[in-house]
């Protein structure tokens, strides 16, 4: 059942197009923060890799629940509440997070950010929907492109603490306080509006064709996990990069990130999706193969910003592409099979690390490159750009 579309006025769409921007642009901050940090609580706690790896499966498995329960949050209230109190929730418990005293804590306090980092998620992404109807073009890539922006703002707040020598206390006392006043000002702008939940609500549309979409996009979250959560455990264990260098590092990945979404939607409405997708595995295949061959510092930033501009447009455009093969419905399979890679990536790092060592685990990013290359080569002749 569609309900009918509420009229809104020209500015409060443009209005509710830039508050869901800044929501998009706070979880990128967040996402940042936690990434840089992770390195040196896993030495303030002597985990090796996969003690570490376990407490982020611990962490991935929260999250998909969230994923999978913020519909029917969303339905109880809106994806206004939800995105506006998971965005402040999300900011606030940060430097409690990463100031955990001990390991129990940490996990505790990382269990509740994962679940309400899920929920939040989907509903950012489900108010993104409800206003890219309302305005009427393109708009799912620049969306994703402020998260990447906010990454990018993250990793440069890290840079510029470890410049200055402010502790992680000082760091967190300066930042809590920006992003709230973000949140508040965006949420009194995002859109109430309730009939449209039962536009975006979906089940599972288990045709084959959406089953491969979906484990793509599940591969391409994993190789975006691979750079932006690992690359900085890589570079402080393999390379012994300092805070600064790897600010640098999640810096090449995020800015790149930011540039390829930020000129997404323009792209999609010019090619053919699929080639895109077969564009964006050969530079993860590449960019990755650059991080873990080329052996040093300079190689790792050259190969995390190639897998950056890859990683880039992976979920919206598979998003978008579901929506077109089977309808608004199967966008919501795409995105839970997608976040399984929460669950899949920490576990195959770990596992990979014990095994082997830290450097052939990030070569799996180099396998997912290639999967993503294979699966545009299936999809090829399945969709089309929205212009087409």
């Amino acid at each position: 059942m569609v309900a009918t579309s509420l009229q809104l006025p020209n500015y409060q769409v443009r209005n509710a197009r830039w508050a869901v921007s800044a929501i998009f642009l706070v979880f990128g901050i967040f996402t940042a923060t936690v990434s840089l940090y992770i390195p040196f609580i896993q030495e303030r706690f002597a985990w090796g890799e996969a003690e570490l790896g376990r407490t982020l499966l611990i962490g991935a498995i929260a999250s998909v629940f969230g994923t999978f329960s913020a519909g029917w949050i969303i339905n109880q209230t809106n994806s206004k509440i939800v995105s506006g109190v998971g965005a402040l929730l999300v900011s606030g418990v940060i430097p409690f997070t990463l100031l955990s005293p001990s390991p129990t804590i940490l996990v505790l306090l990382l269990m509740f950010q994962a679940l309400n980092g899920g929920m939040t998620d989907v509903a950012m992404n489900t108010q993104g929907a409800i206003v890219e109807r309302k305005y009427g073009s393109t708009i799912m890539s620049s969306l994703h492109g402020f998260y990447s922006v906010g990454t990018v703002v993250g990793a440069g707040i890290g840079w510029l603490v470890s410049r200055i020598g402010l502790s992680l206390p000082q760091h967190m006392l300066i930042q809590t306080p920006f992003l709230w006043a973000i949140v508040l000002v965006a949420t009194f702008h995002l859109l109430p509006t309730k009939e449209t939940h039962q536009q975006t609500k979906s089940g599972l549309v288990l045709k084959p064709i959406i089953i491969v979409l979906g484990l793509v996009t599940m591969v391409g979250i994993m190789a975006e996990l691979v750079a932006f959560e690992w690359g900085p455990v890589y570079m402080r264990r393999s390379l012994q990069s300092d805070q600064r260098m790897i600010s640098l590092g999640l810096a090449a990945v995020t800015v790149f990130m930011s540039v390829g979404r930020l000129s997404g939607d323009w792209l999609v409405e010019r090619l053919n999706p699929m080639r895109m997708l077969l564009l964006s595995g050969l530079l993860i295949l590449l960019g990755m193969a650059t991080t873990v061959w080329g052996g040093d510092e300079r190689f790792a930033l050259v190969g995390f910003a190639i897998t950056g501009l890859g990683v880039s447009n992976l979920v919206p455009l598979l998003l978008r592409a579901g929506g077109q093969v089977a309808g608004d419905t199967a966008v919501g399979t795409v995105m839970a099979i997608g976040y399984l890679s929460f669950l899949v990536n920490p576990v195959v790092m770990a596992v990979l690390s014990e095994l082997f060592s830290l450097r052939v685990a990030m070569t799996s990013a180099v396998v997912y490159g290639v999967i993503i290359v294979l699966g545009s080569g299936l999809l090829r002749e399945r969709t089309t750009s929205p212009s087409k």
